[in-house]
């Protein structure tokens, strides 16, 4: 990569990283949201918890990414999403 010049991130010790467990960062019962979810159980959602942000996952639960809040909020607010 130094040859033709590409940046790269030099490598960091994982210890460095491992200063959480995630029981500390994620708030329990955790809130996953589908690929494709309906409209009606995003409001829902969000009306009856204060999260910021939920992962999304497949049918099989594997995780695809995470959604904020505010990017739900946006999306129920132009009508972007599927009934």
């Amino acid at each position: 990569m130094e040859l033709q010049e590409y940046p790269y991130l030099e490598h960091i010790d994982q210890e460095y990283f491992d200063i959480h467990d995630v029981t500390e960062i994620m708030s329990y019962p955790v809130i996953c949201l589908r690929q494709l979810e309906d409209g009606r159980r995003i409001a829902k959602v969000l009306n009856t918890c204060t999260h910021d942000g939920f992962p999304v996952v497949d049918q099989h639960n594997h995780l695809l990414g995470l959604v904020r809040r505010d990017q739900l909020i946006a999306l129920l607010e132009c009508g972007i999403f599927v009934e």
